[in-house]
């Protein structure tokens, strides 16, 4: 022994702890002189044990924060197809003071046949730059139109969109007119069945994830239509005539159509034990 510390002989085994001064300490699993200065030896059990507990804490950790990741991006996309809802069913409220009614789904030619979307109509209210030059006469993918189309700029078309706004043509429209019992379209005529004042627990439009459907095409969705995305789990939003709360989403229940808004999700669960 001396005074600054302990030192062991060959084969005696050390005790392990930490000292300030230079103290070789046994390893008596090596058989060595651990020359580390001021370390405790730390079993390899231990380690592994510690590392793997936090490889699954980070693990985790991460998982975690992707979820909630996701569910932000979730609800802001949410959040701006109601927005987008709430705009165009604000263009059909104008539209209708201007003009007295709703616009019908379709424009047809002599023959019956459609030619232009009730969307076509509501551009100028949207103050849609070169809408005016459309010729409503002719069909809406007609030369002439087509060109009259091709030289919108994208931006306008945004209100179309279901989240963020197109980026190349052709353009999509992610808005519908429903067609269906609760419509406030009769759904063989493709007349407005009254006013939105008359009917203002009626649905008035939807907002689906994905189409094919150009803006100023001929084309809605029919209860079989939302029904058959439902059940492929894609969400569909919807908005009444009225406006206000009075926007959710679609969802099947005893199979049916139900649509439920937000406010009505909200009360059920403030009443949930």
């Amino acid at each position: 022994m001396n005074g600054v510390g302990h030192s062991f002989p060959l084969g005696e085994p050390g005790h392990y702890r930490i000292s300030r001064y230079s103290c070789p300490l046994w390893d008596p699993a090596s058989g060595r002189r651990d020359a580390r200065r001021g370390m405790m030896i730390m079993p390899s059990r231990r380690r592994v044990f510690i590392l793997s507990a936090l490889t699954v804490t980070l693990g985790c950790v991460l998982v975690a924060g992707a979820i909630l990741v996701r569910q932000a991006q979730r609800a802001a996309r949410r959040s701006n197809a109601y927005g987008r809802l709430s705009q165009m069913r604000l263009a059909l409220l104008n539209y209708e003071s201007q003009y007295g009614t709703l616009p019908p789904l379709s424009l047809r030619d002599d023959q019956g046949k459609p030619i232009h979307s009730w969307r076509a109509l509501v551009l100028p209210i949207l103050d849609v730059e070169l809408s005016h030059q459309l010729d409503l006469s002719q069909p809406w993918n007609s030369d002439y139109n087509r060109a009259i189309i091709d030289r919108i700029p994208l931006t306008e078309w945004t209100w179309f969109a279901r989240d963020r706004g197109p980026e190349q043509f052709p353009v999509s429209t992610h808005i519908l007119a429903f067609i269906g019992r609760d419509s406030i379209w009769d759904e063989t005529t493709d007349v407005p069945k009254g006013t939105i004042a008359d009917n203002p627990h009626s649905i008035l439009l939807v907002s689906i994830p994905e189409s094919n459907i150009e803006p100023l095409e001929p084309g809605d969705i029919t209860e079989d239509g939302v029904r058959k995305l439902v059940e492929n789990g894609h969400e569909v939003l919807f908005i009444m005539a009225d406006g206000g709360n009075t926007y959710g989403t679609v969802t099947i229940e005893a199979g049916e159509l139900a649509f439920h808004t937000w406010q009505e999700v909200l009360d059920q669960r403030d009443n949930t034990p």
